[in-house]
């Protein structure tokens, strides 16, 4: 997921060190999607990239296609995620105007119709405000674990080094579970040392609760991340 962020910041003449601290596994058991797709469903939600090509191998390992989903609307949390839908031929249904899962609920939330059903395909152990707040309207939501991200420690000497070093100018976080994931691979005692610069609130609200000092992207694009970065310099 960092790649095409390290391209443009390496363009704009950045030095560029990847230390990926997450990587995404997707889940070997189907029984649960086996289950839910034996009920009648309205809308697919997908809140990464990674999640769709996890939902079709899901189905594959099912014994199933996406002809499994035809007649179902698809919500994607974003432009990265709907440009994946599109590989595999599916155009996005709703795209919320800020990519995050509140902005996502809410947006659902003023298209769907009186019992539509929503299947979401995400992460284990994802955020709860896009079906919390799904559910506190009423809507009948299956909160559906397709793949997880687990933390990397490859590269946390690396890191620790040039932190403590003061090399590190600044960490860029895509994702709550980024920084809980350099968090737990560099232990530092003081995160005051960088700027951590979040793709979006959440990110930022996970990365001050570390003390780290917080700039957060106006929209939850790459481009909008390397538009504030680029506001001081």
């Amino acid at each position: 997921r960092m790649g095409t962020l390290s391209e443009k910041l390496r363009a704009l003449g950045a030095n560029v060190l990847e230390c990926p601290c997450i990587e995404t596994v997707e889940l070997e058991d189907t029984a649960l999607l086996r289950y839910e797709l034996s009920e009648p469903w309205d809308w697919v939600v997908l809140t990464s990239p990674a999640g769709v090509p996890a939902m079709v191998h899901a189905l594959e390992r099912a014994g199933r296609d996406m002809r499994a989903l035809y007649g179902m609307k698809f919500a994607a949390i974003g432009a990265a995620t709907a440009k994946e839908l599109q590989r595999y031929g599916i155009c996005a249904d709703l795209i919320p105007e800020v990519y995050d899962g509140e902005h996502l609920a809410k947006a659902l939330l003023q298209v769907i119709e009186p019992d539509e059903r929503i299947m979401l395909l995400r992460a284990a152990n994802g955020s709860p405000v896009l079906p919390d707040i799904l559910r506190n309207a009423g809507v009948t939501v299956a909160d559906v674990a397709i793949y997880e991200t687990q933390y990397r420690t490859d590269t946390k000497d690396i890191l620790h080094t040039q932190i403590e070093q003061g090399t590190l100018d600044v960490v860029t976080f895509t994702s709550v579970s980024t920084v809980n994931a350099f968090v737990s691979a560099v232990q530092l005692e003081d995160y005051r040392k960088f700027t951590a610069l979040c793709i979006g609130k959440q990110t930022a609200a996970q990365a001050e609760k570390y003390g780290m000092r917080v700039k957060v992207a106006k929209k939850a694009t790459i481009d909008s991340m390397i538009d504030c970065l680029m506001e001081d310099v």
